[in-house]
This record gives structure tokens, sequence and C-alpha cells, in this order.
């Protein structure tokens, strides 16, 4: 306005501005005002706010985050106790989006961490938006897969030949530690959820479940794993490994034997 006057030039008020009609008119000539009468600092209050939350958000993009994968190979962040449930969602929000993944409304994801931070060990809290799921287990944040799709696992399969489905991919690697199945045996397959006792390699039987906590396998695929058998005798259990007798046809010894490999195709 200074240098306007000092060059000579008039000034034109717009009538609109001051029409409180408008959401803007109205909250800059009723609104604030109001406000600063009943709390005179808090224009200061709210840039302090700003300044300290960009300030954290800065700190926690700088920071690398810890990341890792459940044994079903699905992508996971470690929970770090250290962080408040606002700074641990920002975690999350940064995490998706280096995964080129949309992030969910953030009050969801603030709750989502607080539970993180608080749930007890037998609670997975669980954040669902479009295709995506985040569940809570054994102090990760895991971008939990579709364990549903394992129902359309082939129900016979032959040790060496690769198979794929919308389930994922069944490849085979050599047995590097122990023994592994015989290349072009014959394999039946079942879900893991029709059995309730399996015996490990060499070991005592045990309940399913309690195998399945040792090897650290999220509970949502428990139900869910293929387990192959031959002549009617389970003998791998896949993504945790060999059942039974080591004398089953389907076994080999340590050289020459392959294990199976199942990638899921939305752990990535």
């Amino acid at each position: 306005m200074r240098r306007s006057r000092l060059a000579g030039l008039e000034h034109v008020r717009d009538p609109s501005n001051f029409e409180v009609k408008q959401d803007r008119n109205y909250l800059r000539q009723v609104v604030l005002p109001a406000i600063a009468e009943r709390w005179p600092a808090y224009r200061e209050t709210v840039t302090r706010a700003a300044a300290l939350q960009a300030l954290t958000q800065r700190r926690l993009s700088a920071m690398p985050l810890e990341l890792t994968e459940t044994v079903m190979g699905e992508p996971a962040l470690v929970v770090d106790g250290a962080l408040d449930p606002p700074q641990l969602a920002a975690a999350i929000h940064q995490w998706l989006g280096e995964s080129d993944i949309e992030c969910p409304d953030q009050k969801r994801l603030v709750e989502l961490a607080r539970q993180a931070l608080t749930a007890k060990q037998d609670r997975s809290p669980e954040l669902l938006w479009g295709e995506h799921t985040l569940r809570v287990w054994d102090g990760l944040v895991i971008r939990a897969g579709n364990p549903a799709l394992a129902e359309s696992f082939p129900e016979a399969l032959v040790a060496g030949k690769a198979v794929s489905g919308d389930w994922g991919e069944l490849c085979w690697e050599p047995a590097i530690a122990g023994p592994g199945l015989r290349r072009g045996a014959r394999l039946q397959c079942v879900l893991s959820g029709e059995l309730d006792r399996v015996t490990p390699l060499n070991r005592p039987q045990k309940p399913l479940k309690h195998w399945c906590q040792e090897l650290r396998i999220p509970p949502w695929w428990r139900p869910y794993l293929p387990v192959l058998t031959s002549q009617n005798q389970p003998v791998w259990l896949v993504c945790a490994g060999p059942l039974g007798p080591e004398t089953s046809e389907a076994l080999e010894g340590s050289d020459g034997g392959l294990r199976p490999v199942w990638r899921l195709f939305n752990a990535v």
C-alpha cells in the first residue's frame, strides 16, 4: 500500500471481500477474530505446532526404515517402540509411499499405530483399505497376503517341476541341509487346515499350531500351508520342512534332494 501511494496509484476495495456469506470472508471476519479474542496467542501456538510437526516429519523421512519380511515373504516394517502413534503412523505412511501404495486415511493409520504399540501379543490388529491389508503381529506391521488363494494350489505335483497360479509360484531348489524330495516324485497336496498334528522329520509328533509358532509363521497363514503327501502320508510342509520318517520313498538323502519354495506374487 505504501509503495502504491508513493507511486500515485489508486487502490480499489473489492466489495465481495466483505461479504460474510462467502466462507473465506466469514472465517476471516467472524471466526478468526472470535478465536483471537478467546485465545490471543493462538497464531503463535499454531505456527509453533506446525513447525514442530514439519521438523518431526523431516526427521522421520531422514531415518532409514527398518524393513524385513515374514517367513511367508510378506513385506514388513519393524515397530519402533520409541515412537509415539503419530510418529509410527508417519513411518508407515513413508513405507507405503516408497512402495507406491496409496495410503489409507491418516486417522486410521494413527489408530493402527496406537494398537501396534499397545496391543497384547495374542492380538493382531489390522487395517483394510482397497486391495491392501496391514496386520500387526510379532512386533511387525505386515503387508499381509491373501492366504485363501492357497485353496487353488494344485492337488498333484511332480518334484522338480515348477508350477504357478493365482496363489503364486512353486519352484524347487537343492536341499542343502538334510534330506529333500526325490526329483520326479509324484506328490499330492492338501492344506494344513486339514491336519491337527504333524510329525517333523526325526522329531516327536506335535500339534501343527505349535510347530507354526516355533517357525514364526503368521497365524492367518497356518490353516493354508500346502502339505505335500506321498502314498497318503505327509512328507513336506511347504515353508517349514520335511515330515515323517526319513525312510519315506519320496525323501532322498542330502545329495540330490529338492526342497519346494513357494513365492507369493503379492509379496513385493
